[in-house]
C-alpha cells in the first residue's frame, strides 16, 4: 500500500511552515499531531520562513514517524502549514 511505499522508499518528510509571528502555539500544534506517528522510520525536516529569514530543521531522531495519510492531512490543515510533502 502507499503508506508501506512512503516507509520502504521515503527519503524524509518535510512540513513547510510560514510564521507570521501571531500564532505562538503552533510548535505545540504540530507537536500533538506528530506524536501518535512517532517511532517511525522517516526523518522529519522543518523549512520554516518568515518576513526576516528562512531555516530548514531536521528534527531528532525521536521525531521520526510513520508517514500515514492521516498525518500528512493533519500536518498539511496546520494553520502555519504551507506544504507537506514526502521526498524519495
Amino acid at each position: 500500500d502507499l503508506q508501506k511505499a512512503r516507509e520502504l522508499f521515503g527519503k524524509v518528510l518535510q512540513l513547510t511552515v510560514k510564521h507570521n509571528g501571531e500564532d505562538t502555539q503552533w510548535i505545540s500544534q504540530m507537536q500533538t499531531v506528530m506524536t501518535p506517528f512517532c517511532g517511525g522510520v522517516v526523518p522529519v525536516e522543518l523549512k520554516y520562513h518568515n518576513q526576516n529569514a528562512e531555516v530548514m530543521i531536521r528534527l531528532g531522531h525521536d521525531w521520526q514517524i510513520t508517514p500515514s495519510d492521516t498525518l500528512l492531512k493533519e500536518l498539511a490543515d496546520l494553520p502555519v502549514s504551507e506544504t507537506v510533502t514526502v521526498r524519495y
